[in-house]
């Protein structure tokens, strides 16, 4: 995924300094996908328990 696949939504990364993004697509975890940060190094995309 990259922040121009959002379509306008991708405006908001304009005025932010990180975005993140959740994706629950499979049960008791989640997707945390950081397709921008100005001060370290992006895409990363981590699974944590939900």
């Amino acid at each position: 995924m990259d922040i121009e696949d959002l379509g306008i939504a991708a405006d908001l990364g304009h005025h932010t300094d990180t975005l993140a993004l959740l994706d629950r697509m499979q049960p008791f975890e989640a997707d945390v996908v950081i397709p921008m940060d100005r001060s370290g190094p992006a895409p990363l995309r981590l699974t944590v328990p939900w």
